[in-house]
């Protein structure tokens, strides 16, 4: 499977980021429950582990957060290869927006 590295800055505490992208995860089940199914997250410390089906095609990855940065690597469909740019880009803004202050 195709893979996708997205690496972001933020300022906030670590425990603030990673409150922040649990919240994000929360909402998305409820928010795209007819496109995203099958949602699993799993924080261990400071990694989440998570996985989920998007219109039928599973993809799973991890997000960690560090005291400055967040990394998030994740697989991708095949299907879905033609717009791993377009994903990646969505991904980052998505991410600034959510770890700004």
């Amino acid at each position: 499977m195709p893979k996708i590295e997205i690496k972001e800055a933020h300022t906030l505490l670590p425990q603030e980021a990673q409150q922040r992208i649990s919240t994000l995860i929360s909402e998305l089940k409820i928010k795209h429950k007819d496109q995203i199914s099958d949602i699993n997250e799993v924080w261990n410390g400071n990694k989440c582990s998570f996985s989920f089906k998007l219109m039928g095609f599973r993809t799973e990855g991890t997000i960690e957060v560090h005291q400055t940065s967040i990394e998030l690597q994740g697989n991708i469909p095949f299907a879905a290869l033609v717009f791993k740019g377009s994903i990646e880009s969505t991904i980052r803004s998505q991410a600034r927006q959510l770890l700004a202050c």
